[in-house]
C-alpha cells in the first residue's frame, strides 16, 4: 500500500502503525495482567482461609490440659486427683465434639445459617450431656467414685450454666447477624465463643471446689481419701 508514497512518508506511516500496535499490545498486556492479578488475589483469598480445624480453640484445649496436668495442685490430694480428672475429661469432650463440628462445616460449604445455628447449639448441648453422664457406664469407676462424680459435676455444671446460656445467645446473634457475611466467618466466631467457655474451665473448677465444703469428706476417689 506504500508503493506510490514518498520514502519519507512510508517511514512515518510505519512509525505510526508501530506506535499504534505498541499501544494496543501494551493495553492488552495491562488488561491481561489485571485479570491475572485479580484471579491470583481471588485464589489467595481462598487459600488464606485456613481450615477450621486450625482454630485456636484446639490449641487452647491442649494448653489447658497441660496446665492442669502440671500446675494444678491442692493440699487435699484426693480433691486434686478428682478435679484433674473432671477438667481433663471436660476438655477431651469439648475437643471431640468441636472437631466433629468443624469437619462437618468444612465439608458442607453450602450450609445455611439456620443449620449452622442448630448445629452449634447442638454441639454445646452434647458437651454438657456427655460431661454429666460419661462416668455412669464406665466400669473403671466404683460405685463410691460415681457418687463422688455425681456430687461434684452437679455443682460444676451449676457454675457452667450461666456461661452456657450466654453462649447460646451469642451463637444465635452471630448466625442472625449481617456483620458476619458468610458461614465461614460465623463459624470462626462461634469457635471463639467456645474458646471463651474453655478458657474459664479452671476458674469454674475453683468455684466448684469452694462450694463443696464437706460434701466429699471421707469418700475415696481413685484410691485416695478426699
Amino acid at each position: 500500500m506504500f508503493y506510490n508514497s514518498e520514502p519519507e512518508v512510508q517511514v512515518e506511516i510505519v512509525k505510526a502503525v508501530t506506535a499504534v500496535l505498541t499501544s494496543i499490545i501494551a493495553i492488552i498486556g495491562t488488561y491481561v495482567g489485571i485479570k491475572r492479578k485479580r484471579r491470583k488475589n481471588s485464589n489467595d483469598e481462598e487459600n488464606d482461609k485456613l481450615r477450621l480445624i486450625y482454630h485456636p480453640v484446639f490449641t487452647r484445649i491442649e494448653y489447658n490440659k497441660n496446665t492442669i496436668r502440671n500446675c494444678f495442685e491442692m493440699k487435699n490430694k484426693g480433691k486434686e486427683i478428682l478435679f484433674k480428672e473432671i477438667i481433663s475429661k471436660h476438655l477431651d469432650i469439648c475437643r471431640f465434639f468441636l472437631k466433629d463440628f468443624v469437619k462437618y462445616v468444612d465439608n458442607n460449604e453450602d450450609i445455611d445459617y439456620n443449620q449452622l445455628e442448630n448445629r452449634s447449639v447442638e454441639v454445646l448441648s452434647k458437651i454438657i450431656n456427655e460431661l454429666n453422664y460419661f462416668y455412669i457406664s464406665d466400669t473403671s469407676y466404683s460405685t463410691e467414685e460415681k457418687k463422688v462424680l455425681e456430687i461434684v459435676l452437679e455443682k460444676y455444671q451449676l457454675w457452667n450454666s450461666h456461661r452456657q446460656s450466654i453462649a447460646v445467645d451469642m451463637i444465635k446473634n452471630v448466625c442472625g447477624s449481617v456483620f458476619y457475611p458468610d458461614a465461614y466467618t460465623k463459624t470462626v466466631t462461634i469457635l471463639d465463643i467456645f474458646l471463651f467457655l474453655i478458657t474459664d474451665v479452671v476458674d469454674q473448677s475453683d468455684k466448684t471446689l469452694n462450694s463443696i465444703n464437706g460434701d466429699l469428706k471421707g469418700l475415696v476417689f481413685r484410691g485416695v481419701m478426699i
